[in-house]
């Protein structure tokens, strides 16, 4: 006889989303070379997949904003996000006069 249960939990990014960050270009430059740790899936099922954002480490980029998206959906479609922002800054906007 089979027994047939629904797998309703999600997958987990255990407290491996990375927070909010904070770069600064170098100088003379507006640009800055990023790098995180990136965060990692699992689930009671023993499968998850993940989709990787664009922006992955390492990467220079530009001053400005930048959303990242990690995405985790197991084998039920149960999904999981790990979302934060990074941000690339000039080193002269955190003078002080």
């Amino acid at each position: 006889m089979f027994s047939s249960f629904t797998d309703n939990t999600p997958p987990s990014f255990n407290n491996t989303c990375p927070d909010n960050k904070v770069f600064y270009a170098t100088e003379c430059s507006s640009s800055a070379l990023l790098t995180w740790t990136e965060p990692l899936a699992a689930d009671n099922s023993g499968h998850v997949s993940i989709s990787y954002p664009a922006t992955r480490p390492p990467v220079n980029l530009s001053i400005g904003l930048y959303n990242v998206l990690y995405s985790a959906i197991d084998s039920s479609g149960n999904g999981a996000n790990c979302t934060f922002i990074v941000q690339v800054a000039s080193k002269l906007s955190h003078l002080q006069f």
